[in-house]
């Protein structure tokens, strides 16, 4: 038999292998048009080359068998790619699509019980029910498909019908959608769809890509107002700057060195939610710009006045200085 006809042999074997794990070796005769004795000649030659073959007799029939984890059952990854792939389900929300992997991948590993303890011991991932419609928001995504979705509107609370063109989904499990019924891009959180379905009978609305940037890149933690994108300053004295540099809720637009510590410029139309943050970082911080000061202002009021009325004074707050130590907030300076 030529080295051709070999070569061939040994596809049509190994091609039977990939649709089905175990087989008869007359089974495997008749697909390959050989005799059951050459078929085993060439079944030990793959055995011999790596193939990991298992031989079992029963009666009068031998059947010839790989591992279910062996072959492209859809796609073939190498054992450092899987490696790296167990790595990032392990840290993956908890949840029943989680398990489905581990199950798959776990036993495909050299050192299973290895893994198996890892899972166990440095699981990142936050308890979870694996977000239900984070399949068809993404499918809907890709696809260009408008969603239809019974979504809870914390701001309305209520839960309404919405249509709407997905534009990104991003971490946390947000997205950015056209919205069928305002008419402009607005954000949403997977984790208030309470029912949800592809519709492709409405026309899908195409953002501009530089538009769903700006709108991305302008918002804060998730959210965006309607107002025009505005720039807002604000200076954070040293040492306090080192930690806020390090744990911004946002990407500064401009970040400049001065005598006294840091100035931050942010270009946003999310400037309550800017002032949210800043107000936390109470003496720590100038306000450079109108707008910012003003919501800063109003909100450090209102704590304050919140305060008072449970029985916390504004000289109370006054006297315990506030620092950040060590990378944290603390209450004092001995932290």
């Amino acid at each position: 038999m030529g080295s051709r006809s070999a070569s061939r042999t040994a596809l049509v074997l190994l091609s039977a292998l990939f649709e089905k794990k175990t087989w008869r070796q007359a089974e495997l005769a008749d697909r390959a048009g050989l005799t059951s004795e050459s078929v085993r000649r060439h079944m030990l030659e793959l055995r011999d080359e790596g193939v990991p073959l298992e031989r079992e007799e029963d009666g009068n029939q031998v059947y010839w068998s790989v591992p279910n984890t062996w072959g492209p059952a859809g796609v073939v990854i190498q054992s450092t790619d899987l490696d790296a792939l167990l790595r990032i389900v392990i840290r993956h929300p908890k949840g029943a699509t989680r398990d489905r992997l581990l199950a798959r991948i776990l036993p495909a590993l050299p050192s299973p019980a290895l893994w198996r303890r890892m899972v166990e011991m440095v699981s990142t991932g936050s308890e979870s029910s694996d977000h239900r419609y984070l399949d068809v928001v993404e499918d809907a995504a890709a696809k260009e498909t408008t969603l239809w979705m019974r979504y809870f509107s914390s701001h309305r609370g209520v839960v309404e019908a919405r249509w709407i063109s997905v534009q990104r989904v991003l971490p946390p499990d947000r997205l950015v959608a056209w919205c069928h019924r305002a008419e402009h891009l607005k954000w949403f959180r997977v984790d208030r769809i309470m029912e949800s379905r592809m519709d492709p009978n409405s026309i899908y609305h195409r953002a501009a890509v530089r538009d769903v940037e700006t709108y991305i890149g302008a918002s804060i933690d998730g959210f965006a107002g309607q107002e025009p994108i505005r720039r807002n300053v604000f200076v954070v004295r040293a040492p306090d700057d080192r930690w806020v540099l390090g744990n911004l809720p946002f990407e500064a637009d401009a970040v400049e060195p001065v005598a006294d510590g840091t100035r931050i410029s942010v270009d946003t139309h999310a400037t309550i939610s800017l002032a949210r943050f800043v107000v936390g970082l109470g003496e720590a911080v100038h306000v450079e710009t109108d707008e910012l000061r003003e919501l800063v202002t109003v909100l450090a009021r209102g704590a304050l006045a919140a305060s008072a009325a449970s029985g916390t004074t504004q000289t109370d707050v006054q006297s315990r200085p506030s620092t950040i130590v060590d990378g944290e907030p603390s209450d004092s300076e001995s932290g």
